[in-house]
Formats: structure tokens, C-alpha cells, sequence
């Protein structure tokens, strides 16, 4: 893990999909709740986050990587806690507070997330914790493409990987600086200042739909027995 003492660490990494999921824009936070598991159990507090476009995603090539989005990581959450603490983000657009412990057990509660099987929930749950944010620049499909000056200066992975990659001290300081002067240009000036490249899985107004999935794979019409 690394820690740098008084110095900025953001991590990087590309994304092989953006539909407002992983991570999700929406309610005015940000948040990493699936996907990414290796990230989300070794992100701090108080570090930047930083998605990029990959060729798998929107075709650019190594070099040509365009940011999605920046964000400051201001709480990390076990995901038990962000199902209770963030109800908004059961029911918003490509929701991805999707699960919860019944009787101890680990559930499914959204048949229509887009993770929605037993492979991608044990996936998701090896990540532990989710990444909240609520200083963040979402550009989505407007992504930024970033300057040769600047794009020498940072570490973007060459394909996808577990964990990212890192950038520190003044070199992630520029960036920083750079991204917030762009976003400043976009009204609200902060947030989500575009929509994901998609598809969006539109919002629900339900409540509480306990799924027939859960995290031993068997099928259950009440979740797990």
C-alpha cells in the first residue's frame, strides 16, 4: 500500500465500460461500489481516483487515454455500511447499491442492476469496501483528452489492471490543478458535468426487492436460506 506522507497520491486506471455504474455519478456523490475489488480494498482516504478511456471502451490507444473522471476519495465505506448510510443510490439511474446481509447472508437486492448474477457478486464483494466521493469531476463521454505536456507527466496503466497505477506530489498536482480549470468551464463547475458513454439502466421507484441470487449461488423466491 502506498502512503506518502504531505504528498498527493492519485491512482489511475482505464475503464472498459462507463455506464453510469462503476463508478456511479449520480445523487452528488460519486461512488465505486462494484467492480475494481483489488481498488477498492487498497484506496485511502483522502487520495485521487482517476478513470481513463481505454481502446476496449471508445477504441483510443495507448497514449490517447482521455480522463472519464477525477475524484478525491472522501470516505471508504464497508459496503454493508453504504447500503444502509445511502439509500439514494438503491433507486437512482444504473443504481449500485445492490447489495445486502439478510440473516447474515449477503443478497442481491436488484434483479435489474447490471450486475445481476452470482459470478459478478463475488467479484464485487471481494472489494469490501466502496469508494465515496463528494469532490469529484465526471466528464463521462465528454472525456478530457489530456495535453502531451501533462500526459508526460502522469502513469496511466497500458491495459487494464487490478490496481491501477500511481502518481504523486507535484506531477499529480499539475493534473489536479489542470482538471479543476477545465472543469470550472462546464457548468456546475463540479460533479457530474456529463453523461456516461452507456448504456443507463434508468432509475427505480420501488423499494426493497429481495433477489433470487445469492452469494452461494442457490435460488431462493425470500433471498438466501
Amino acid at each position: 500500500m502506498l502512503k506518502i506522507q504531505n504528498e498527493t497520491v492519485m491512482r489511475s486506471y482505464k475503464m472498459a465500460s462507463d455506464r453510469g455504474f462503476a463508478p456511479n455519478p449520480y445523487e452528488g456523490v460519486l461512488t465505486l461500489a462494484t467492480c475494481k475489488p483489488g481498488i477498492r480494498r487498497r484506496h485511502e482516504k483522502g487520495q485521487w481516483l482517476a478513470g481513463f478511456t481505454s481502446k476496449k471502451l471508445t477504441g483510443d490507444e495507448i497514449g490517447n487515454e482521455k480522463l472519464i473522471y477525477l475524484a478525491r476519495i472522501d470516505d471508504k465505506l464497508p459496503i454493508e455500511k453504504y447500503y444502509e448510510d445511502y439509500p439514494e443510490k438503491r433507486f437512482c439511474p444504473s443504481a449500485d447499491n445492490i447489495y445486502a446481509k439478510q440473516n447474515g447472508t449477503w443478497i442481491l437486492v436488484n434483479d435489474d442492476a447490471i450486475h445481476n448474477d452470482v459470478e459478478h457478486m463475488e467479484n464485487d464483494l471481494k472489494g469490501e469496501n466502496v469508494l465515496v466521493s463528494r469532490h469529484y469531476y465526471y466528464f463521462g463521454k465528454d472525456a478530457l483528452r489530456i495535453c502531451e505536456k501533462l500526459r508526460s507527466r502522469i502513469n496511466i496503466p497500458v491495459g487494464q489492471s487490478c490496481y491501477g497505477c500511481f502518481t504523486t506530489g507535484s506531477d499529480a498536482d499539475a493534473f489536479i490543478e489542470w482538471v479543476i480549470g477545465k472543469a470550472k468551464k462546464i457548468p456546475p463547475r463540479t460533479g457530474m458535468l456529463g453523461e456516461p458513454h452507456g448504456p443507463v439502466l434508468p432509475s427505480k421507484d420501488t423499494g426493497f426487492v429481495a433477489s433470487s441470487w445469492c452469494r452461494n449461488g442457490r435460488a431462493s423466491s425470500k433471498g438466501c436460506s
